[in-house]
Protein backbone atom coordinates (compact mmCIF):
# COMPACT_ATOMS: atom_id res chain seq x y z
CA UNK A 1 0.00 0.00 0.00
CA UNK A 2 1.72 3.87 -0.80
CA UNK A 3 -0.03 6.47 -0.49
CA UNK A 4 -0.01 9.39 -2.87
CA UNK A 5 -0.36 13.35 -2.31
CA UNK A 6 -3.19 14.55 -5.05
CA UNK A 7 -3.41 18.49 -3.42
CA UNK A 8 -3.04 20.70 -0.85
CA UNK A 9 -5.69 22.22 1.48
CA UNK A 10 -4.91 24.75 3.74
CA UNK A 11 -6.39 25.20 6.83
CA UNK A 12 -8.11 28.58 5.89
CA UNK A 13 -9.64 27.41 2.97
CA UNK A 14 -11.10 24.10 5.44
CA UNK A 15 -11.60 26.50 7.93
CA UNK A 16 -12.43 29.99 6.98
CA UNK A 17 -13.21 31.33 10.72
CA UNK A 18 -9.50 30.16 11.61
CA UNK A 19 -7.81 31.96 9.16
CA UNK A 20 -9.86 35.54 9.39
CA UNK A 21 -8.77 34.75 13.43
CA UNK A 22 -5.17 34.49 12.50
CA UNK A 23 -4.92 37.15 10.26
CA UNK A 24 -6.39 39.59 13.04
CA UNK A 25 -4.53 38.62 15.61
CA UNK A 26 -1.33 38.85 13.25
CA UNK A 27 -2.51 42.55 12.28
CA UNK A 28 -2.58 43.34 15.88
CA UNK A 29 0.82 42.04 16.73
CA UNK A 30 2.59 43.59 14.28
CA UNK A 31 0.88 46.56 15.03
CA UNK A 32 2.01 46.33 18.79
CA UNK A 33 5.59 45.75 17.78
CA UNK A 34 6.01 48.49 15.30
CA UNK A 35 4.90 50.66 18.17
CA UNK A 36 7.32 48.82 20.57
CA UNK A 37 10.08 49.82 18.58
CA UNK A 38 9.03 53.11 18.07
CA UNK A 39 9.00 53.81 21.46
CA UNK A 40 12.24 51.64 21.96
CA UNK A 41 13.52 54.55 19.34
CA UNK A 42 12.35 57.29 21.74
CA UNK A 43 13.87 55.80 25.10
CA UNK A 44 17.62 56.00 24.71
CA UNK A 45 19.78 55.03 28.21
CA UNK A 46 22.70 57.23 28.23
CA UNK A 47 25.70 57.26 30.66
CA UNK A 48 26.18 58.61 33.45
CA UNK A 49 27.73 62.31 33.32
CA UNK A 50 30.79 63.02 35.15
CA UNK A 51 29.16 65.04 37.59
CA UNK A 52 26.68 62.31 38.32
CA UNK A 53 30.03 59.63 39.24
CA UNK A 54 31.90 62.14 41.43
CA UNK A 55 28.46 62.84 43.54
CA UNK A 56 28.50 58.30 43.67
CA UNK A 57 32.25 58.34 44.63
CA UNK A 58 31.61 61.34 47.47
CA UNK A 59 28.37 59.72 48.80
CA UNK A 60 30.84 56.17 48.94
CA UNK A 61 33.90 58.21 50.47
CA UNK A 62 31.64 60.18 53.37
CA UNK A 63 29.62 56.33 53.71
CA UNK A 64 33.55 54.99 54.52
CA UNK A 65 34.88 57.46 56.67
CA UNK A 66 31.63 57.34 58.79
CA UNK A 67 32.41 53.57 58.84
CA UNK A 68 35.77 54.15 60.19
CA UNK A 69 34.56 56.68 62.36
CA UNK A 70 32.65 54.01 64.53
CA UNK A 71 35.85 51.87 65.19
CA UNK A 72 36.19 48.41 65.69
CA UNK A 73 34.06 46.94 68.41
CA UNK A 74 35.44 46.69 71.77
CA UNK A 75 37.66 43.61 72.28
CA UNK A 76 39.10 41.62 75.97
CA UNK A 77 41.92 40.22 75.97
CA UNK A 78 42.02 38.88 79.57
CA UNK A 79 41.24 35.08 78.18
CA UNK A 80 43.78 35.62 75.76
CA UNK A 81 46.77 34.73 78.37
CA UNK A 82 44.53 31.69 79.53
CA UNK A 83 44.22 30.10 76.43
CA UNK A 84 47.44 30.52 75.81
CA UNK A 85 48.55 29.13 79.15
CA UNK A 86 46.16 25.85 78.14
CA UNK A 87 47.84 25.17 74.49
CA UNK A 88 50.01 22.39 74.13
CA UNK A 89 53.69 22.98 74.80
CA UNK A 90 55.48 21.92 71.80
CA UNK A 91 59.03 21.67 72.05
CA UNK A 92 62.50 21.44 70.28
CA UNK A 93 63.10 18.50 69.19
CA UNK A 94 66.73 16.36 70.74
CA UNK A 95 69.84 17.57 69.03
CA UNK A 96 72.03 15.30 71.04
CA UNK A 97 71.02 11.14 72.00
Amino acid sequence: MTATLVGQVSIGQCVPTTASLVGASLTQLQAQLVGAIAAQAHIAITPPTLATSLTAALALVESLKASIALGLPGVNAAGFSKLVRNLPRITSPRTSC
